[in-house]
């Protein structure tokens, strides 16, 4: 009997733990690429807007996710259309991916950042 509460309270837990995992999608270079290309696409570089001005990818937004209003950026966005991030390895858009996933956005990343892409850049 023991045994059986047991199972059913692992079952349980880890039933929750799994239902509040956030998602987002994350992409490679090519999928990326064709992700950008898409109409409607949100397209945001979360990095700050200083690391934005040494280098970006073409038709990115700045969404600075280490500022204080990016919250409130993040709430005037429309959750209707795909929002699609990178930052420099990936690990800040994955950040901000995760919060922007729990507010009910549709997100993908570029897979190891812009230090891996192999698409156009600009200064």
């Amino acid at each position: 009997m023991k045994k059986y509460l047991l199972l059913i309270f692992i079952a349980t837990f880890t039933v929750a733990v799994h239902a509040q995992e956030t998602k987002y999608t994350a992409l490679s270079n090519k999928e990326f690429a064709q992700m950008i290309q898409k109409k409607g696409v949100q397209f945001f570089d979360v990095r700050t807007p200083a690391e934005y001005a040494e280098e970006h990818i073409p038709g990115a937004g700045i969404l600075d996710f280490k500022s204080q209003d990016f919250a409130s950026k993040v709430d005037s966005l429309d959750k209707s259309q795909p929002v699609v991030l990178y930052c420099r390895t990936g690990e800040r858009s994955k950040k901000a991916a995760t919060v922007m996933a729990a507010k009910g956005f549709q997100v993908y990343v570029l897979d190891n950042g812009l230090q891996k892409w192999k698409g156009k850049t600009e200064k």
